[in-house]
């Protein structure tokens, strides 16, 4: 087997420079990463600014009025409003309150260029309440639809105030009362926000691990059959056959395609964490006190901090890297069963077959944030399986570190095994020509060959 792999370096360095230094691969990485960069911070400062904006309007909705006119036509007039601007609602807080009585023609002869008649009646089915702008004032309907406003928000204090109430604590009447219930045993409350991120990160943990590696294994792992193909079309496989072996030829140019997606993949990962980051910054140097749900939930993360041990981290990356290895592997032994790119759409099927099936096996049971029953531990053993269920297991702490670490020398085992075997296939089928042969044919050459 050593001998089978010697000089597989060289395969990986030399495929692995080329491959970064495609132009499709480096702009795809530069204008990906820019967008991952730019786009969150973008987003956000537009964000901000624009519900900053809306909310300085709001706070700039002040009416211009500065006295108030009141006729109170209705039975025991109250009189002096004035301890509506006790009240503290901003733009609404600074009136002067005159009251005329049911006199409506002297409140309007006395009206002045900042001032605004309120007129209050009774009904047979309620109060009536209008804000009229007075002839002579300079103020604008809009400046009455704010008073109008705030008057009919607010009316409720006059009808208190009509019963004789004692307004000299008015504000405190404004003041909203939240009632929360909550039972917390022996624990501690950093117990119970522990417990319900534990809960989050169940349900969401499962299927995040499922859907990047199904992603990552889908757009890398065509890029591997092609490289693995590149020989036969272009002529120079008998000359590659007669300097390397077969498995170091694949397994050079398998960890070679792998690892450039792994890389760009990282690269795109590290924009945008950086891209929400420098969105964060912005956005509390537009406002510290920012309410934004976004920020909100990056604050909220503090509860997982200290969640997963530092081995559970790194064993599921292991496992990770491992598996997208493992279906690389499998996009390989379809690019050596092939004999022209043209090829690869009808012997890919083993490796997309296999991708399609444990991702519906995954998200059935391993993707459902439960634990798996007993039924469902061969998940966690089975190669094609393990590397989308035992990540987020064994960060939740649902499997124990032996059993993590087992189930990721079976992966990488499986792995090494198809890599031979793509090289064993790709050797027998290098003169082949036509179509290529079926799934059983190649079986059945692989056990000739054996005896």
């Amino acid at each position: 087997m050593k001998t089978g792999l010697k000089g597989y370096r060289k395969v990986f360095s030399f495929t692995f420079s080329q491959q970064v230094q495609k132009k499709g691969y480096r702009n795809a990485t530069i204008i990906v990463a820019l967008l991952c960069l730019l786009v969150p911070a973008i987003v956000m400062s537009l964000v901000e600014i624009t519900g900053r904006g809306n909310s300085e309007d709001r706070q700039a909705a002040e009416c211009r009025a500065d006295r108030i006119h009141v006729v109170d036509k209705s039975p025991d007039p109250v009189g002096d409003l004035s301890f509506l601007n006790d009240l503290g609602f901003e733009g609404c807080d600074h009136f002067e309150y005159i009251y005329f009585g049911m006199d409506e023609e002297q409140a309007i002869r006395q009206a002045g260029e900042r001032t605004l008649l309120l007129i209050i009646d009774n009904q047979n089915d309620g109060y009536s309440i209008n804000v009229i702008i007075p002839e002579i004032s300079d103020l604008s309907s809009n400046d009455a639809e704010i008073y109008r406003g705030f008057i009919h928000s607010n009316f409720r204090f006059v009808l208190f105030k009509k019963t004789g109430t004692d307004m000299s604590r008015l504000s405190e009447l404004s003041i909203p009362v939240v009632i929360e219930f909550d039972t917390v045993d022996d624990g501690s409350v950093q117990e119970k926000g522990s417990d319900i991120a534990r809960e989050i990160m169940t349900i969401v943990l499962p299927f995040v691990n499922i859907m990047v590696l199904y992603f990552m294994i889908l757009m890398y792992g065509q890029s591997v059959a092609n490289s693995v193909i590149t020989e036969k079309s272009s002529k120079l496989m008998d000359f590659f056959l007669i300097a390397i072996k077969p498995q170091a030829l694949v397994m050079g140019k398998m960890l070679a395609i792998a690892f450039s997606g792994l890389l760009q993949l990282t690269i795109w990962l590290a924009s945008l964490f950086g891209g929400f980051a420098a969105g964060t910054y912005i956005v509390k140097l537009i406002d510290p006190n920012t309410e934004m749900g976004l920020i909100s939930f990056f604050d909220t993360l503090d509860l997982f901090s200290g969640m997963f041990s530092l081995p559970a981290i790194f064993i599921a990356l292991l496992i990770v890297i491992a598996g997208f290895l493992l279906y690389c592997s499998l996009a390989a032994i379809g690019g050596s069963m092939a004999g022209k790119p043209e090829d690869l759409t009808s012997t890919n099927f083993l490796f997309t077959l296999s991708l399609v099936a444990s991702f519906l096996c995954s998200i059935y049971a391993g993707g459902r944030g439960n634990v798996l029953s007993s039924s469902e531990q061969w998940l966690n053993w089975f190669p094609l399986t393990s590397i989308l269920v035992t990540p987020g297991r064994v960060l939740l702490g649902d499997i124990s570190t032996a059993a993590a670490l087992g189930s990721l020398v079976v992966v990488l085992a499986c792995t090494l095994l198809l890599v031979l075997l793509a090289g064993k296939i790709y050797s027998m089928l290098s003169l082949h020509k036509g179509n290529p042969p079926g799934i059983g044919k190649v079986i059945g050459m692989l056990r000739s060959n054996k005896n």
